[in-house]
């Protein structure tokens, strides 16, 4: 009974680290994940976030984005800053003001797909933000948290 409980006890552990370590190697394609934030289809999970102006996007939002008084190029040089503090860009870049990166989870590597484009709106300009996670059905306000936070440190 010892070796049996043993013997389940390591596969356990080798399951575990073999998902840590597929999680963390799957290939990001930029041809999936990429979009435009504007137009996204939604996953319908309780794993996406959304900010964008009501105005602009025929996508729901969570969040209405606030509206920050500068050009939309200097805003998404500002947003990406932030973003490449703690996740990797895949695609699109600030000149083309629309970037999607990718952060994972510290413990297994679960990789969020975060897409964003600047547009200039009355005031100033303000960010279309499309988050959402590639595995799994809840991220328990990773996505949410993450958007909140960074657009909090755009001064």
């Amino acid at each position: 009974m010892k070796r049996v409980a043993i013997w389940l006890l390591g596969l356990a552990a080798l399951t575990a680290v073999a998902a840590a370590v597929y999680f963390r190697v799957v290939p990001d394609d930029p041809g999936v994940w990429h979009v435009d934030p504007e137009i996204a289809e939604r996953t319908g999970r309780a794993n996406d976030y959304v900010v964008a102006p009501d105005t602009l996007t025929t996508i729901a939002s969570n969040r209405a984005s606030p509206i920050f008084e500068v050009p939309p190029r200097e805003l998404m040089f500002l947003f990406d800053s932030i973003a490449m503090g703690s996740a990797k860009r895949i695609a699109g870049s600030v000149d083309d003001m629309h970037v999607t990166y990718v952060q994972r989870s510290l413990v297994l590597g679960y990789p969020d797909y975060i897409s964003a484009k600047s547009v200039e709106v009355k005031g100033g300009s303000a960010l279309i933000i499309y988050s959402r996670s590639r595995f799994g059905y809840s991220d328990m306000g990773v996505n949410q948290a993450r958007i909140d936070r960074w657009l909090a440190q755009i001064k």
